[in-house]
């Protein structure tokens, strides 16, 4: 029974073809076999998420990552797949982002306010609290797709930039590092 192409199996496909990988190649990435990923390419059978983890690794893949959090919904919403699409959409993408900033920002202040010194909320506050979240969620699409399409373009690594980003949390003490032991 064939499960269909998914966002990860054309994800895969256009790696694959852009980098000009064989299903051997890749299989020796993720540390599958050749068959396998020419399952996953066909979209006959899901990729597990340590083969995901696995390939999200090497510069190449690191779409392959936001596929699979699109796909699963980790992402919060679907990121648009941008294939047979203008080269010049980061610009437009821009456009919509400088447009959805100024009511997220707004957003922001209307949940600080909602929920500053409270431990709940009644359910009219929920329902304006996902009001606002949404407006917010609302830039999440055009920023990811802003930075796979700089990847595509330019050849950037979106590692680095999860990287730098977690460091400047960490050095803001917005995160903190378990010790273990």
């Amino acid at each position: 029974m064939t499960m269909g192409t998914t966002m990860i199996s054309k994800t895969l496909k256009h790696i694959q073809k852009e980098h000009k990988l064989t299903c051997k190649q890749v299989a020796k990435m993720a540390g599958v076999s050749e068959s396998a990923v020419v399952r996953y390419a066909l979209g006959d059978r899901n990729m597990p998420e340590d083969v995901i983890v696995n390939l999200s690794k090497f510069s190449e893949f690191e779409e392959l990552k936001m596929a699979y959090k699109a796909q699963k919904k980790i992402g919060i919403i679907n990121i648009p797949m941008m294939n047979g699409i203008d080269d010049n959409i980061h610009c437009m993408i821009l456009k919509m982002i400088r447009e959805e900033i100024p009511e997220a920002v707004k957003a922001f202040g209307e949940i600080s306010s909602l929920t500053m010194n409270k431990k709940s909320l009644s359910k009219d506050e929920i329902e304006e609290l996902y009001e606002h979240m949404e407006q917010i969620a609302d830039l999440i699409p055009p920023i990811e797709t802003f930075l796979i399409r700089l990847k595509r373009l330019f050849g950037v690594s979106l590692d680095r930039l999860d990287m730098t980003e977690w460091e400047k949390f960490r050095q803001k003490r917005y995160i903190v590092d378990i010790e273990e032991g």
